[in-house]
């Protein structure tokens, strides 16, 4: 009976133990499924990952652009990729100037050149970022030419248009937006930014006198055209006082007082009063305070140190033409503008009579000569530096990009010479007259001096004229 009971027991125990290694089996079974499961979908989702990864969007890229060049209104294409397909992720800009967007696409972007983008730089911005390192050489198509100030031949003050001038000279502008003008009536004119002509220093009366506004005496000449005069950043002018042969300074106040000369004609480096010149021309300063004239009758070019007022010569003292250093260097009728490049040298604008250049020379500030463009042969002809023919250049100036505008005085002209060395005809007719308009139209009669300002309008003394007349350009 203990027998049968205990195999009982034992049969009862084996049947418990199977039923938990039955049970322990399954839930192995269930648990393995689970993790063949777990590792179906981690590939499924790694699969997708990857496949995700394989048509990401490449990043935004601008690969090229065409055209490179062209006036105002010419469509520009960019091509690249990722460009969206919406013009509101897309902003261009040429020379700060907002330019037109004419159509985006994924790998394309077309949009329109503004007016007045001289610089040519293009500023592309896609989804906030900013592109950057493309230029477009802007081609100017446009040229007009107005009356800025003046009427008949005369000597009153007043608004603009009723003012009269007496074959005015040479031009500069202050730190204020003030325009000075010197003319035949022996005085130095101020032009406000509101329009308003007076009466900075100077009167009718010439002679030879320092004092305070109308009191001082000055001898300008007319003709071929004279007593140049530029400015300092503190506002200060010096003037080129031809018929007396000395250099005047007159503060902005109106007060004039004698730095170089003293009335006497001659040929005399030295110190103030001690220097000699034989009809003056043209001035300009350097940023280092000194200043430089052209020394018309000597054919020399020379330098007036500030404060000390020391008078040298760098350049020239022979007629005729030369390249060359210092004395060696030779010149024919200093008549012409003398101004500074943006190189620290000097460009100087010849007349070309006697025998001299009919062109442009550079002087370096060490006396080195060399011609810039012209011949001895008096002419029009547009081109290459090397091939252009000129009349009689009085007028020099340069903007900001280093593009360079000359008055071609006899030919009653005015040409320009791009920063790549090819000389085109701005505005003017040959013959000359008054006439304003678009610039294959205008007339100017026997212009003188030039300036441009930072907006990159263009004065004009237009002394045959007896007005100031404007230059804009697009």
């Amino acid at each position: 009976m203990r027998r049968y009971n205990t195999q009982m027991n034992r049969n009862r125990e084996f049947g418990n133990f199977h039923q938990k290694w039955k049970n322990k089996k399954q839930a192995l079974k269930h648990k393995t499924s689970s993790i063949i499961v777990v590792v179906l979908v981690c590939f499924s989702v790694f699969a997708s990952c990857s496949s995700n990864d394989d048509t990401t969007e490449p990043d935004t890229a601008i690969t090229s652009y065409s055209p490179n060049h062209g006036p105002k209104g010419t469509i520009v294409t960019l091509i690249g990729v990722s460009f969206g397909t919406t013009t509101g992720n897309v902003n261009v800009s040429v020379d700060e100037i907002n330019a037109e967007i004419i159509s985006v696409t994924n790998t394309e972007i077309r949009f329109k050149i503004p007016p007045r983008a001289f610089k040519g730089e293009i500023l592309v911005t896609i989804d906030g970022i900013e592109y950057t390192d493309f230029e477009f050489e802007y081609e100017i198509s446009d040229v007009q030419v107005s009356t800025f100030a003046g009427s008949t031949m005369g000597n009153s003050n007043g608004a603009l248009a009723i003012a009269k001038f007496n074959e005015p000279h040479s031009i500069v502008f202050d730190s204020q937006g003030n325009m000075f003008v010197t003319d035949f009536s022996n005085r130095i004119r101020k032009i406000t930014p509101l329009g308003q002509v007076s009466t900075l220093a100077g009167n009718q009366q010439g002679g030879f006198a320092d004092g305070d506004g109308t009191d001082a005496r000055f001898r300008f000449l007319g003709g071929f055209g004279s007593s140049g005069i530029t400015i300092d950043k503190d506002d200060v002018i010096y003037v080129a006082d031809t018929g007396n042969g000395a250099i005047r300074r007159v503060a902005p106040s109106g007060n004039v007082t004698t730095i170089a000369g003293n009335g006497i004609v001659g040929d005399v480096d030295g110190i103030g009063a001690d220097a000699r010149f034989n009809f003056l021309n043209s001035i300009t300063i350097d940023n280092q305070h000194n200043l430089y004239v052209t020394d018309s009758e000597n054919e020399k070019i020379k330098r007036i140190e500030l404060p000390s007022n020391m008078v040298t010569t760098i350049a020239g003292g022979t007629s005729g033409y030369q390249d060359g250093v210092g004395a060696n260097a030779k010149f024919s009728s200093l008549l012409g503008q003398l101004v500074f490049n943006n190189d620290n040298a000097l460009y100087v604008a010849e007349f070309g009579t006697g025998g001299g250049l009919h062109g442009l020379r550079k002087v370096t500030l060490d006396g080195v000569v060399t011609t810039v463009t012209g011949s001895t042969e008096n002419g029009y002809v547009d081109g290459a530096l090397e091939d252009a023919k000129f009349g009689t250049l009085s007028g020099v100036a340069l903007d900001k990009l280093g593009n360079i505008y000359v008055v071609d005085r006899h030919n009653h002209l005015i040409r320009r010479i791009s920063k790549s060395g090819i000389v085109t005809t701005l505005a003017g007719v040959v013959g000359g007259g008054f006439q304003d308009g678009s610039g294959d139209v205008a007339k100017f009669l026997y212009p003188s001096h030039i300036i441009v300002d930072d907006n990159y309008n263009i004065y004009v003394a237009d002394g045959g004229n007896h007005r100031i007349r404007k230059i804009t350009q697009e």
